[in-house]
């Protein structure tokens, strides 16, 4: 009776205090690792984002030695396409009346590299976003923000337009198919 009394009064305290600092220190390391694991993806994926916009500009002036007086037009352009705010075939039209020296072929490989470029983008925003989310609810759920000391969220602006911007403000959009090859 005595060493069962003895262990539960003396041992089994220490032993429950052994086991709940060996959780924390636990739970400690794998919410901390989350956390940086987190800020690693996001900085990743602003940069895979950037190199995208850069890429797309690339092949258009590499591909295709487009001449440099024409590079802030085709950048806008490049941009607004790669952001799927423009119906399709914005950047074949510009292309043709600004080149009608090329080939009708050159215009199809200019979208198709444009377009694996925009559906590049659009995934790599999605992926950093969900970085963002996954982030910010590690900092504000219960058990891991007790872990967690810095709680500043992530977060990511969308590369957009002033048009969807506004369209988003306002949550009107009054854009046609007939309207959007005019812009």
């Amino acid at each position: 009776m005595k060493t069962k009394s003895l262990f539960v009064k003396v041992l089994m305290p220490i032993i429950l205090a052994m086991v709940a600092v060996f959780m924390y220190f636990v739970l400690d390391i794998h919410y901390n690792n989350l956390h940086i694991e987190y800020h690693n993806l996001y900085v990743a994926d602003s940069a895979k984002i950037e190199n995208r916009l850069y890429t797309m500009w690339g092949v258009i002036r590499d591909k295709y030695s487009i001449k440099e007086d024409y590079f802030k037009e085709f950048r806008e352009i490049a941009i607004i396409h790669a952001n799927a705010f423009k119906q399709e075939g914005v950047v074949a039209r510009w292309i043709h009346t600004n080149f009608q020296q090329l080939d009708a072929s050159v215009y199809r490989e200019v979208m198709q590299s444009i377009e694996s470029e925009r559906l590049g983008l659009e995934n790599s925003q999605n992926d950093i976003l969900n970085v963002c989310k996954f982030h910010n609810d590690l900092i504000t759920k219960r058990i891991s923000c007790w872990f967690i000391a810095d709680k500043t969220p992530l977060n990511w602006v969308l590369i957009s337009s002033e048009e969807t911007q506004e369209i988003m403000k306002t949550r009107r959009d009054e854009r046609t198919i007939e309207t959007l090859g005019d812009e």
